[in-house]
């Protein structure tokens, strides 16, 4: 690995994780994200370390997996009577 691509720029680390650079700096100035380092005014990611954090992360499809999970069960009569409620209906 040369010097040169031991370090990525934010617009490499944003189309690399397919996200924005909007995105990538609002984390970096929040605290959150993959590390970084200044050299003057410019702002670069070790890839070594961006490649660290990226297996760290939890998978984001299974986590949108488990977000949106169907139910296990069929819901309780209780809640299907709190829903009709809602939309004006009896049970």
């Amino acid at each position: 690995m040369t010097f040169e691509s031991a370090f990525l720029t934010d617009v490499q680390v944003a189309d690399h994780l397919h996200l924005s650079v909007k995105t990538l700096r609002r984390w970096r100035l929040a605290g959150e994200g993959p590390h970084c380092v200044r050299f003057g005014g410019s702002v670069r990611y070790p890839a070594a370390e961006l490649q660290s954090w990226v297996s760290e992360r939890p998978s984001a499809r299974g986590a949108q997996r488990e977000a949106h999970a169907p139910p296990s069960s069929k819901p309780s009569p209780a809640t299907v009577a709190a829903l009709a409620a809602r939309k004006g209906r009896a049970a």
